[in-house]
C-alpha cells in the first residue's frame, strides 16, 4: 500500500512539474519573490528602528495587557507562519495563471479546484489588508481605526473563503460524471486545500483572534467598561465564534470544511500561550482556561470523525487514481484494468 501511494504521488508531481516548468521560469519567481521579501523586511526595520535599538520589539497588542492577550513569541511565531504560507499560496496563484489543463482552457477558465472569482477576492483581500501591514510595520495602534482595519479584514476573507470552498466543492460534485479529470487534477485538488483552504483560513483565525483582542482594548482604554468586563466580552466573543466554526464544519458544511484544520491550530497555539506562559506573568482567568479546554475537545473530535469517513476512502481513491496513470503509461494492462475502473464512478462519488 505505501509503495503504491508513493509511485502515484511520484507521477502526479512528475506530471505536475511537466505542466509549470515549461511555461513559467522558476528562477524568475524566486528572484522576484526574495525582492519582495527583502523590500518588506527593508521597511519593517525603518518602520520599527527606535524598537530595534533597544533589542526588544514589543507588537502593538501587546502594549496593551489584557486577559487574551498572547505572548510575544506565539504572536510573532503565527506571523511569521501566515507570511510564509501566503506566499506559498500567492506563488502557486500565479503559476496557475499560465496553466492549461487538457483540453486546452486555461486553469482558472476551466478549474480543477478554483476559478476567476477566487483569484478576485483574493487579490482584493491583499489589497485591504495593506493598511494593516503598513501600521504594522511602524508599530502604530488606533482604537477605532484599528479594530476598523482588523474586522474588515476579517470579512474580506470570509468572503474568500467561503468562495473557495464553494468552488471546490461544486467542482468535485461536477466531476462525477468526469472522474478521469479528478485524477489528473488530484495534486492539484489537495495543494488547494493545503495552501489555499487552510492558508487562508489560518490567516482569518489570527485576524479573528486579534479583533476580539482589539475589541477588549477599545472598551478598556475608552473607559466604556472596567478590565474584567470587557475581558468577558472578548472571551464571550471567541466562544461564540468557536461555537459557530464548530457547528459550520461538524454539521452544515462538513463535506467542504473537512480537511480544513488550520483555525483550531492556530487558537490552540495562541491560547496554549497564554495558559502555560511563565509565572512571574499574570495568570490566565478560568474563562480563557475553559476556552483553552474546548478548543483542545473540537480538534479531537474533528480529528477523529475525519479519520473514520474518510481513511478508508482516501485509500481508495489513491489506489483508484495510480490504476488510471498505469492505463495511460501501459496500454497493455487496459484490459487487466479496464474493470476496476470503471467502478470509479461509483467510488469517487462518495469523496468529496
Amino acid at each position: 500500500m505505501m509503495f503504491i501511494r508513493y509511485l502515484m504521488n511520484f507521477y502526479d508531481l512528475q506530471i505536475f512539474s511537466r505542466q509549470i516548468l515549461p511555461l513559467v521560469e522558476l528562477r524568475t519567481w524566486t528572484t522576484v519573490f526574495q525582492q519582495i521579501v527583502q523590500m518588506i523586511l527593508g521597511e519593517w526595520h525603518r518602520g520599527n528602528a527606535e524598537d530595534f535599538k533597544t533589542d526588544f520589539y514589543i507588537p502593538s497588542l501587546n502594549r496593551h495587557p489584557t486577559e487574551l492577550t498572547p505572548t510575544l513569541s506565539s504572536i510573532s511565531y503565527i506571523w511569521y507562519l501566515v507570511f510564509i504560507w501566503q506566499a506559498a499560496w500567492i506563488i502557486y496563484s500565479i503559476i496557475g495563471i499560465f496553466r492549461r489543463t487538457s483540453s486546452g482552457t486555461y486553469f482558472y477558465q476551466h478549474p480543477c479546484a478554483m476559478n476567476k472569482w477566487c483569484y478576485f477576492y483574493t487579490v482584493f483581500g491583499l489589497i485591504l489588508f495593506t493598511p494593516q501591514l503598513a501600521a504594522a510595520a511602524r508599530n502604530k495602534y488606533g482604537i477605532g481605526i484599528s479594530i476598523f482595519r482588523y474586522v474588515g479584514t476579517l470579512c474580506e476573507l470570509i468572503i474568500i473563503l467561503v468562495v473557495v470552498h464553494v468552488s471546490l466543492w461544486e467542482n468535485l460534485k461536477g466531476k462525477k460524471t468526469d472522474n478521469y479529470l479528478y485524477c489528473l487534477s488530484f495534486v492539484d485538488v489537495w495543494l488547494t486545500r493545503l495552501l489555499y483552504h487552510n492558508g487562508l483560513a489560518l490567516w482569518a483565525s489570527v485576524l479573528f483572534y486579534e479583533s476580539c483582542l482589539s475589541i477588549i482594548i477599545g472598551l478598556i482604554y475608552s473607559d466604556l467598561v472596567s478590565p474584567p468586563t470587557a475581558s468577558i466580552i472578548g472571551c464571550f466573543l471567541l466562544l461564540f465564534g468557536f461555537i459557530t466554526l464548530s457547528i459550520l464544519e461538524n454539521v452544515a458544511f462538513y463535506n467542504s470544511l473537512a480537511f480544513t484544520l488550520s483555525p483550531w491550530l492556530t487558537f490552540l497555539w495562541l491560547l496554549g500561550g497564554i495558559v502555560f506562559r511563565s509565572h512571574d506573568e499574570s495568570s490566565s482567568s478560568v474563562f480563557v482556561i475553559w476556552i483553552f479546554s474546548y478548543s483542545i475537545q473540537m480538534i479531537m473530535i474533528k480529528s477523529s470523525v475525519l479519520s473514520y469517513n474518510y481513511n478508508y476512502q482516501l485509500n481508495h481513491l489513491f489506489i483508484l487514481c495510480f490504476e488510471y496513470e498505469l492505463m495511460i503509461l501501459f496500454p497493455v494492462m487496459n484490459e487487466v484494468l479496464h474493470k476496476n475502473y470503471r467502478v470509479i464512478f461509483w467510488k469517487v462519488s462518495k469523496i468529496s
